[in-house]
């Protein structure tokens, strides 16, 4: 095994090659290991999930309104989660692209 930050401890084996009984035993000796790699899970998770609206609104954008320039395109990838749901339910009634980054 790999050795971790010390010398008397080894890494832990990997969560998802196991079995049930493998993660609850796993989960029972390492709760700090268990509850950091489900913060980092969800964060991923999270950051995934953002990434996919804004690949999926710019579709629509550049369909709706043809290419995107710098300014939008800049604008799309540091949206908030709240901003890209707003932004999303904009496209449908939006005459300009503009229109479409109006929250209120």
């Amino acid at each position: 095994m790999l050795a971790a930050h010390s010398a008397t401890r080894t890494m832990p084996p990997c969560p998802s090659a196991m079995d049930d009984n493998q993660m609850h035993d796993y989960q029972t000796r390492y709760p700090q290991e268990t509850r950091k790699m489900a913060g980092l899970t969800e964060r991923l998770l999270n950051e995934g999930m953002q990434r996919g609206e804004q690949g999926i609104l710019q579709r629509q954008l550049i369909r709706r309104f043809g290419p995107l320039d710098q300014e939008a395109r800049q604008r799309l990838q540091q949206a908030t989660p709240q901003e890209l749901e707003c932004w999303a339910d904009n496209i449908l009634d939006a005459k300009t692209l503009d229109e479409v980054f109006i929250c209120h």
